[in-house]
Parts: structure tokens; sequence; C-alpha cells
């Protein structure tokens, strides 16, 4: 690989990748190149020594942040397989609750969880539950629930493998 020109550096070390827009073998475009990963050592000494002369000549390194709490939250999905052992390891369930809930029956035990909800949105919770192979961690419903058995936003991130 022959790094003609580095225009633009940018991204984050902690994320192990960076971003340059460069010139490399007479074509200018955005890489990407995981810095820590076995494929690419062989290019990452390279663009390491590239990008370290770029910086030494004056030019400044542009941070590009994470996706936000939000972000995050809005693309998290597991399987109900995951989600049922997540409730299983955070104590919210049992297992043979679980394992009832596998099928994508509706458990009698998950009556517990929409008391105190609207008829309307104890239908929605059975039905999203028993139509659904994945779970949205923005899912309304699973707001719904959440909130009525005291589970934070917190516990719920930690589910979906979700990490500030």
């Amino acid at each position: 690989m022959i790094i003609h020109a580095i225009v633009s550096a940018a991204g984050s070390f902690t994320q192990g990748e960076i971003t340059i827009d460069a010139t490399i073998a007479g074509v200018r475009a955005n890489y990407v190149f995981g810095l820590s990963s076995a494929d690419n050592e062989t290019n990452a000494g390279l663009v390491r020594t590239a990008v370290q002369a770029w910086l030494d000549a004056g030019n400044s390194w542009a941070a590009i942040s994470g996706p936000t709490i939000d972000e995050l939250r809005a693309s998290a999905t597991i399987s109900r397989s995951d989600f049922l052992k997540a409730c299983v390891t955070a104590g919210i369930i049992t297992s043979a609750v679980a394992k009832e809930a596998a099928t994508g029956n509706w458990p009698v035990a998950f009556n517990a969880f929409i008391t105190g909800l609207s008829d309307d949105q104890q239908i929605d919770a059975i039905t999203t539950w028993t139509d659904a192979r994945q779970v949205r961690r923005t899912a309304p419903i699973l707001a719904l629930i959440a909130a009525n058995q005291g589970v934070n936003d917190a516990t719920l991130d930690t589910m979906f493998g979700i990490s500030a």
C-alpha cells in the first residue's frame, strides 16, 4: 500500500479504528482502518506512520464521538431467548417462567407485569410478545412494563448490552 497524501483524519483510537480521507494508490477516498485487528496489522504500521507524519506537519486530529445513549437504545434489539435469559439474570423472572415464555406463549406469571395497564395496553403487550422474535429496547410496551415494575433504564440497558 502506498499512501500518497492524507487530506484529513478523523476517528477515535479508543474505538479501535480511524477514518482517513486520503489518496492511496492514486485513489482519494475515505478509508477506515481497524488498527487493532489482526487482519489489518499489515497496513496498520503504514497507516500509523502516515498519520503521525501528517500530525507532525501541523495538522490536527478531529475526534468523532460515539453514538449517544439514545442512538444506542434506538438500535438495540435482542432475540426473545436472549431477552428472557437477561430477565432471569436480572432477577425479574425465574428460569421456569422464562422456559414457558420461550415458546411464545404468554405465561400466567407475566400477568403481574401488566397489572395496572389499561385493557388496550395489556392486549398490546400480549400480542407484541406472542408475535415478536426480537425485543426492541425502545418498544413502547417494554417501557410501560418496565415503569410499572420499577425496572430502571440502567437495568434495561444492561439487558440489551448497552453501556454508556
